[in-house]
């Protein structure tokens, strides 16, 4: 799948997602509602949507603040016609180092993006060699955002997924950051994601839950009371092969 999101995004699944549907399609069919607690880009419903348009609600969250707010931006027409003349217009200012550092302010929203848009290699740091394209009118996202049944979260998202996990109705697909990288957006002041499904009897779920992590010997020891599926990926920026895990109760997974 291409990039369907407006800009480059660590953690991206766009590549694997038609992959993981194919391991999980028969129960994605069986749902009503797709929770991501960890959402991103929303590649996995992204993707879904496409293969089953307006067939379910969807339910994304996200604990970046600032995410959150450009996908509320992309959903609004109006807003998004403003925030796109907007950014524009800054960009054209940009002409040198000293102007894009007056321009990309860490603690702003606009800087935020223009820093994670235009500079997603190094984010901020400013790149002579990188030619800056004013944005667009359309980005797939914002068909997905537009056109299905979306309710957009800004909160933990272990808290989520607690509040789902006894729903047989859903199919919550988690996509935390990978254990010991940066967990700064996904915990609350006493636990993870990590600790809350390492807790879990799997028996006692009602969700159906699919959770995709890096492939290590910790991961598969805090799951292996779970159905483990193992894949191989490739990171885009540096090309470097590795595999991950799909960690589910979906008892055919094994």
């Amino acid at each position: 799948m291409k990039n369907h999101f407006i800009m480059a995004y660590f953690g991206n699944k766009r590549i694997e997602v038609e992959m993981i549907y194919d391991k999980i399609s028969d129960e994605i069919e069986k749902s009503k509602i797709i929770i991501e607690p960890f959402c991103g880009s929303c590649a996995m419903s992204y993707y879904i949507s496409l293969k089953h348009p307006k067939k379910f609600k969807y339910i994304i969250n996200d604990n970046n603040t600032n995410l959150i707010k450009l996908l509320n931006i992309l959903k609004d027409e109006n807003e998004w016609i403003k925030f796109r003349e907007e950014i524009n217009e800054i960009l054209k200012k940009i002409i040198d180092k000293e102007s894009y550092l007056v321009n990309t302010k860490k603690d702003t929203f606009t800087g935020w993006f223009i820093g994670n848009k235009y500079f997603s290699i190094r984010p901020f740091l400013y790149n002579t060699t990188r030619k800056i394209i004013p944005l667009k009118e359309h980005y797939p996202i914002i068909d997905f955002l537009r056109n299905e049944d979306i309710e957009i979260l800004n909160t933990d998202g272990c808290l989520v997924y607690n509040d789902n996990k006894f729903n047989s109705k859903t199919l919550i697909l988690l996509d935390p950051p990978y254990l010991l990288t940066d967990n700064r957006w996904y915990s609350t002041p006493t636990y993870n994601i990590y600790e809350t499904m390492g807790e879990e009897t799997m028996k006692n779920l009602k969700a159906k839950i699919v959770m995709i992590v890096n492939n290590n010997f910790i991961m598969r020891f805090i799951y292996k009371k779970w159905y483990i599926i193992e894949y191989d990926a490739k990171y885009q920026t540096t090309k470097k092969e590795l595999t991950h895990l799909i960690i589910s109760n979906i008892k055919k997974n094994t």
